[in-house]
């Protein structure tokens, strides 16, 4: 019988970040349309308000994708506190095999935002989550190419994005959104094709009863 995943409900995806300024809220509105676009539910929640609620959907959440403005090279204090607070979830394994995926923005062109997209996909593995990288070569990086291309500052990890620190929210360069978008497209397919691959095959064992003596 040709199963082709028909019956498998939309995924459920998160995208939890902080933004300062509103530059990385409004790439965070973009990833989620991106993700919506895709056929998945989607919340936004901005983990410096964070409610019970708003817990309990990062939990029942198939994935979560993460971002944050990058300040002095790193991840934002709020959402480093936000991630502080996940602790009890690591050690439970509460998102354990959730997908993960990651975005940043920053004022200068490179703002070291390499650094905290290493930081994010480290935050993600620490909870034993699959990590899903941008899926989009470099642009800008021809006599042909153009600032309008996507992925135009040419990162592979998860989505970067430059804004000028004057600049308001709605002026987030057009390609940075449009690469966001792609990232959550990207994130709710993967997430859907990996819960179609549950449904058809066994419950696998956890580690420990994998290693467990037979008798």
């Amino acid at each position: 019988m040709e199963h082709n995943g028909s019956h498998i409900a939309a995924p459920a995806l998160a995208i939890a970040y902080h933004s300062g300024f509103g530059h990385t809220a409004l790439l965070a509105d973009a990833v989620a349309a991106g993700s919506r676009e895709a056929g998945a539910d989607v919340t936004v929640i901005a983990v410096d308000r964070m409610a019970d609620v708003d817990w309990e959907i990062l939990d029942a959440a198939d994935g979560i994708v993460f971002g944050s403005a990058t300040y002095m090279g790193n991840v934002s204090a709020a959402f480093q506190t936000f991630a502080e607070q996940t602790g009890r979830r690591c050690l439970n394994g509460t998102w354990r095999d959730k997908i993960a995926a990651g975005f940043t923005n920053s004022g200068a062109k490179s703002g070291d935002k390499l650094n905290t997209l290493v930081s994010l996909a480290v935050f993600a593995a620490q909870h034993h989550m699959h990590w899903v990288n941008l899926g989009l070569g470099a642009g800008w990086n021809s006599a042909t190419g153009s600032e309008n291309d996507l992925n135009r500052l040419g990162l592979w990890l998860g989505a970067g994005a430059q804004t000028d620190v004057d600049a308001n929210p709605d002026q987030v360069h057009p390609s940075d959104v449009q690469t966001c978008r792609h990232l959550g497209h990207r994130v709710a397919l993967v997430t859907r094709q990996l819960n179609i691959g549950r449904s058809a095959s066994p419950v696998a064992s956890s580690p420990a009863e994998a290693s467990a003596p037979t008798r």
